[in-house]
This record gives structure tokens, sequence and C-alpha cells, in this order.
């Protein structure tokens, strides 16, 4: 299987419609499947407002090496409910 990625930015420089393609060998051929979408890209200081302005609190970001993840992770809990 051969897998890859298109990325077409928008104008803005904050979104990007992404193409991801798959070639899967078959007999004497290749099927393709292609997925796409559109992602925001968010700085981490914009996430961090939203989230905060969605109520979270604690707020943490965790890089690669403490996380163990290949990117960024972002943490919070949410805002106990009014009851």
């Amino acid at each position: 299987m051969i897998t890859f990625q298109l990325w077409h930015w928008h104008e803005d420089g904050e979104r990007y419609d992404l193409e991801h393609f798959q070639l899967i060998p078959a007999r004497n051929t290749w099927q393709v499947r292609v997925r796409r979408t559109t992602h925001w890209a968010l700085t981490p200081p914009q996430l961090t407002e939203f989230v905060t302005e969605a109520g979270f609190t604690n707020v943490a970001w965790h890089s690669p090496a403490s996380s163990g993840y290949y990117q960024p992770v972002l943490t919070a809990q949410r805002a106990p409910s009014a009851q």
C-alpha cells in the first residue's frame, strides 16, 4: 500500500484542504481511495484561548518529550456544572 497526502492552503493561511490518498495493490492494477477534509490550523495560543473561553480550567500543554506522543497534547478540566 502507498499512502500520501496533498495539502492545499487557503489564502487566509489558517485553513487547508487535505486529500489523503491510498493506493492499494489489486492483482494487476491499483485501487485508489481518496478522503478529503478541511482543517483549521490553530496555533497553541489560539487553542488555549478557545478552551479557556469555553470554561475549561487547568489548561496545560505537554511536549512530545514529556507525553511520548509525536505532537503537543493539550489537557484541561471541564468546569464543574452549576446545579
